[in-house]
């Protein structure tokens, strides 16, 4: 089961959760450089939302090692005051790749300035939308949007999967999956990409989002890629869904592909659950009225798996709303 990472801008960050801090008025170091009048206006525009930390730096180029050292930080989330260690992989005119101590992941920056090299620049990740600007004076600033914090999630005492507070909407289970892009962050539980046995996409699970409305749970099943077809009950592969909880709830459903009838089918589908393949994953609709009532607080185990494909997710509870 593959170990959850902290919900942060980048992989690199300190510390997860939230802060207390108010922003931080830092004027960007930009006026040293030439940069486009577009990237100006959104680092200025991050400088003005608070969403800024200072910090210093040492870099030595024979052994690649980066040492930063954040002072101050107006970031509600993830970008805390410490030092960072990190190795230098890449270090080009356009590409400076870091891969910090004790993380695999790495953090790709592309510069936007012109007329410089080395480490010295302003730079940007796409991952986290941050800019960083690095001096020659051993200084440096970051800028990023404003974020949405996310709370470290906890894990259930019995079933050790991870509390996902379910979105309170209902969703159309129709295929369609245009309908959960309204499922923000907190009812999301993202898996990492790639980790999945062969090369098949369509088994390399991406997120699990969770809702909950009129005593249903609806599930999405988000893949890096369509389901595969190559998924069929005959060949022993399928997108299975495991739900369990308060009252006796307990499902197990498995959806796969028949080449036969050329359509998605799911063997032994209780009444109470309904489901729909769409072009990025597969949605449930459990109905849980039956088991509603007293001493029905929470569903302790939502669990999706692309079996065979060797890439299952960590599991999410939620207490009823």
């Amino acid at each position: 089961m593959q170990s959850r990472k902290a919900l942060l801008l980048l992989s690199w960050v300190i510390a997860a959760g939230c802060s207390d801090s108010a922003g931080l008025s830092l004027t960007p170091r930009i006026d040293q450089f030439t940069v486009p009048t577009t990237e100006q206006t959104k680092i200025k525009a991050a400088a003005e939302q608070g969403s800024a930390a200072e910090a210093s730096y040492a870099y030595d180029a024979t052994s690649k090692k980066l040492t930063i050292d954040i002072s101050a930080s107006g970031f509600k989330c993830g970008i805390e005051k410490g030092r960072l260690v990190a190795q230098v992989t890449e270090l080009s005119a356009t590409n400076m790749v870091w891969q910090f101590e004790g993380a695999k992941d790495t953090t790709r920056w592309t510069r936007v300035d012109q007329g410089t090299s080395g480490i010295v620049g302003v730079w940007f990740a796409a991952e986290g939308e941050l800019y960083l600007i690095v001096t020659a004076d051993n200084k440096a600033q970051l800028f990023g949007k404003g974020e949405e914090c996310v709370a470290e999630r906890a894990r259930h005492p019995q079933s050790n999967c991870l509390e996902v507070p379910p979105a309170s909407t209902a969703i159309s289970i129709d295929g369609d999956l245009a309908d959960w892009s309204s499922v923000g962050t907190a009812a999301t539980l993202n898996d990492d990409l790639g980790d999945q046995s062969g090369a098949d996409a369509g088994g390399d699970i991406k997120a699990l989002k969770l809702a909950y409305a009129d005593n249903a749970i609806y599930i999405y099943l988000q893949l890096a890629a369509a389901p595969s077809t190559d998924f069929g009950y005959e060949n022993g592969k399928s997108y299975r869904l495991t739900v369990q909880g308060d009252n006796g709830i307990s499902f197990v459903v498995n959806v796969y592909y028949d080449a036969s009838r050329q359509s998605w089918q799911a063997n032994n589908t209780p009444k109470e659950i309904t489901f729909a393949v769409g072009s990025e994953g597969i949605e449930w609709r459990v109905d849980v009225s039956a088991y509603a009532g007293q001493g029905f607080k929470e569903v302790e185990r939502v669990m999706v798996e692309a079996r065979e494909a060797v890439d299952f997710i960590d599991c999410a509870w939620f207490k009823v709303p």
